[in-house]
Order: structure tokens, then C-alpha cells, then sequence
């Protein structure tokens, strides 16, 4: 009896451990890397430098005479000035 309770506890933990590792993977996804930076350019948790990773799902914030150029992973580039938020 305690064979078959301490199985079904370890694939109840097995199941929730790999459930919370697809949704870490999701959020974490990689869209793209910043490239030229003018400004101040930031997201809801961080400040922006050339190179760093863009997530998805991450809003970015341009400031007053700010803008840069992200890289996307299909080889795409896109703008982003002190008018647009994305």
C-alpha cells in the first residue's frame, strides 16, 4: 500500500514540475536582441542596452527623443521611437 501511495505521490510532483517548467518556457520566450540604442529605452522592469534579449510579452517604453532598433529572430527589423509603445 505504501508502494502504490508514494508512486502516486511522485507523479502528482513529476506532473506539477513539468507543467511549471512549459509555462517558465512560454514566458521566456525569445523574440529578438536590441540593436542601436538612442536615448532611453526601457521595459516595465528594466533599462535597455544594445544586445540585450527581448521576451515575449515584454512592453517597451521609448523615452522623450529616444528610440532604437530591435533585431527580430526571423531576420525582420523593427523601429521603435518616443511615439509608439510595443
Amino acid at each position: 500500500m505504501r508502494k502504490i501511495l508514494s508512486l502516486a505521490v511522485g507523479l502528482f510532483f513529476a506532473i506539477s514540475v513539468s507543467q511549471a517548467e512549459e509555462k517558465l518556457d512560454i514566458e521566456k520566450q525569445l523574440v529578438g536582441i536590441v540593436g542601436a540604442i538612442s536615448g532611453t529605452i526601457k521595459t516595465e522592469i528594466r533599462e535597455l542596452k544594445a544586445g540585450d534579449k527581448i521576451y515575449l510579452n515584454e512592453t517597451i517604453y521609448a523615452g522623450i527623443d529616444s528610440g532604437t532598433q530591435i533585431l527580430l529572430l526571423d531576420q525582420s527589423t523593427l523601429l521603435l521611437d518616443q511615439t509608439l509603445k510595443l
